[in-house]
């Protein structure tokens, strides 16, 4: 199924990036309002997810219904937030019926209301006293195992470190490296570029510590780290070409011919 676009620049708050972010609703009550907030930010700032929160999103101005159905046509995903009064609302059941209907994953956040209708066969995240950042971190974890979206992820990742500002933040970034298991031959080419160009990646201790082990890892080639200070370069190393193999010996070619008898001894 396919619904006409329209641009949402405004309403889902998206940076300007190379490439085009995911975008998850996040069904609630309006008195959750703040929690949803935080979920949204630490999406965007550390997942790379861009979100839409009704009560916040929508200006005065706007014919809010229309805003909403706009926002269920764009997304890649619907987050609902299943907290005790999640029911009493006469739209969250709806965003998530619009969900179902496009076949776009619905990720379920327990909250104090089980997963009820449709989505209680899939399996929810627990919410209890976890924190909006914490809540944040599984549902981006939830979402990209169950899309094709991990690309997206590297990409807005990429984009983060190329724009480190300095050692500290390339420091922290480097700890994220383990959440990816491969890396495409283009984006092993930026990860590469970015620290010989980028002089706050190249001269963080974690990048210069740990960066040939990671890409090891995650493309299987070898790499060398060279020269010192902001001289320093990443470069790729060529396995040494096998030693040549001696030919083999054929004894028909010996001069004293084949027979034993004719052997000089």
């Amino acid at each position: 199924m396919t619904f006409p676009t329209e641009n949402l620049g405004d309403i889902w708050d998206e940076p300007v990036v190379e490439y085009r972010m995911r975008r998850l609703f996040i069904s609630h009550k309006a008195e959750d309002k703040q929690l949803a907030m935080g979920i949204k930010a630490r999406l965007l700032d550390h997942h790379g997810i861009a979100s839409f929160v009704a009560h916040e999103d929508i200006k005065p101005s706007e014919e809010w219904e229309s805003v909403i159905q706009r926002a269920l046509r764009e997304m890649d995903g619907l987050i609902a937030l299943l907290t005790p009064k999640f029911r009493v609302s006469q739209w969250t059941d709806q965003e998530i019926g619009f969900a179902l209907c496009r076949e776009v994953p619905v990720i379920s956040v327990r909250l104090g209301t089980d997963p009820y209708g449709f989505i209680g066969k899939y399996q929810a995240i627990l919410g209890g006293s976890k924190t909006p950042n914490e809540l944040a971190d599984e549902v981006a974890r939830t979402f990209y195992k169950n899309s094709d979206l991990g690309d997206v992820r590297i990409d807005h990742y990429l984009g983060k470190l190329n724009r480190a500002g300095s050692f500290d933040t390339a420091n922290g970034l480097f700890a994220r490296l383990r959440e990816f298991e491969y890396l495409s031959p283009e984006q092993e080419r930026r990860l590469v570029e970015i620290f010989n160009t980028n002089s706050q990646v190249t001269g963080s201790f974690r990048f210069r510590g740990g960066i040939v082990h990671a890409l090891k890892r995650m493309t299987g080639n070898g790499y060398e780290v060279t020269a010192q200070g902001y001289l320093r370069r990443l470069i790729h190393t060529v396995p040494p070409a096998p030693s040549p193999v001696p030919p083999l010996v054929d004894h028909d070619d010996l001069p004293w011919g084949d027979e034993e008898d004719d052997l000089p001894w």
